[in-house]
């Protein structure tokens, strides 16, 4: 299908979104993105990586090639192996601004190609019961590791636990996990020397709605220095479906970006057609509850106005980044949430102070991810071609 026909095929379907629609799409980019695999730019994917004890706690890791810059394409040239030891600057965390975590010292020196990379952590959407980091032949999202990874950021994805096999806040944990295993390995030679000072988050919809939980659940606390280590390093286990506000302390973070994200659900539980009921069975599943005030307070925005401190960086975008992306064509049961997310944000900010906000034009709830690699976020959503 021609670039033209699927914008025009986006703007047929308007915001009418349920998995039929999603399927259909996946079908339509994942095509493309499977053709466009022979010339992919990074130089090697780390593939299944455990960062936690159940099956779906894997992640791979797309790292840049030599010459690949967080302003720049990559080069397609193999990469020399740098070898000589330094430590990272000294670092800044969010975690505790006035005693911060050491990351574990890099392989690689000031000079190597890799040496203090920037580094993304992507979560998949999949309406808490689906979604897979490498959907369709290993296309979709293999599609966003290639694009970030191609302009020298190295690119981590992760899977999650899905309906019926975890239950809330077990998504939330699953994020910090993630985040802990990056922490102490991105460093390393074999993950790209990344460094764990600049992590940037992104989530998708459901991977947005864990994303958030994670952050506003267990807001930062100090913590205690990592010990280097050798070899790879799980992150240390936490009680599985606790609700306590107490677990390890998240890494520090450089930024957030929230793509669709359902920071609250105040309608999903009213009549709806079929596929929306099969929304409904899931988040009774997984959050326990189909009581709207219980389901509110267990939500990003709930959480936001309950467990926040005023003087948080979750807070001040001046001290942590936080971008919010719409789709032009993203359902009712996104955008609403998502204004109401932004609305509490500037309540709640020093001086009303906003996010970023962001609608990408031409796409639905899924496009504007699936289309990374072409272009999406910079021009018109799709080419002539």
């Amino acid at each position: 299908m021609r670039s033209a026909e699927i914008l025009e095929a986006i703007r047929r379907n308007n915001t009418n979104f349920s998995p039929a629609v999603a399927e259909a799409f996946r079908q339509i980019y994942g095509k493309k993105h499977h053709e466009l695999n022979r010339t992919r730019s990074h130089r090697v994917v780390r593939e299944n990586i455990s960062y936690g004890p159940h099956e779906r706690n894997v992640l791979d890791v797309y790292l840049p090639a030599e010459g690949a810059s967080p302003t720049s394409p990559a080069s397609s040239t193999p990469p020399a192996s740098p070898s000589s030891p330094a430590s990272p600057k000294s670092p800044t965390s969010l975690a505790s601004p006035t005693s911060p975590a050491s990351p574990p010292p890099s392989s690689s020196s000031p000079s190597s190609p890799g040496y203090n990379r920037p580094v993304m952590i992507y979560v998949h959407g999949g309406r808490l019961v689906a979604g897979d980091k490498v959907w369709y032949k290993g296309s979709l999202y293999a599609n966003i590791g290639d694009y970030f990874a191609s302009h020298g950021i190295i690119t981590v994805i992760i899977n999650y636990r899905l309906v019926p096999d975890v239950t809330y806040p077990g998504g939330a944990e699953d994020i910090q996990r993630a985040r802990e295993w990056v922490y102490h390995n991105i460093s390393k030679t074999e993950f790209g020397e990344g460094d764990p000072e600049k992590v940037v988050l992104v989530g998708h919809s459901a991977g947005g709605l864990h994303l958030a939980t994670n952050l506003y659940l267990y807001p930062p606390e100090p913590r205690p220095k990592p010990k280097p280590q050798k070899y790879p390093v799980q992150p240390e286990s936490f009680k599985e479906t606790s609700t306590s506000s107490t677990p390890p302390s998240p890494p520090p973070i450089a930024g957030i970006v929230f793509i669709s994200t359902p920071f609250e659900f105040v309608d999903t539980f009213s009549p709806m057609p079929p596929h929306n009921t099969q929304f409904q069975t899931a988040l009774k599943a997984y959050y326990g509850t189909q009581h709207l005030d219980e389901v509110h307070g267990l939500s990003p925005i709930g959480l936001m106005m309950e467990k926040i401190p005023d003087d948080s960086p979750l807070l001040d975008p001046r001290k942590l980044p936080c971008l919010v992306v719409l789709a032009q064509y993203d359902p009712q049961g996104i955008q609403d949430p998502t204004f109401a997310f932004v609305d509490e944000y500037r309540r709640r900010s020093p001086q009303g102070v906003l996010p970023e906000f962001v609608v990408v034009g031409g796409h639905n709830h899924i496009s504007h991810a699936e289309y990374v690699e072409r272009g999406a976020f910079t021009g018109s959503p799709h080419s002539s071609s």
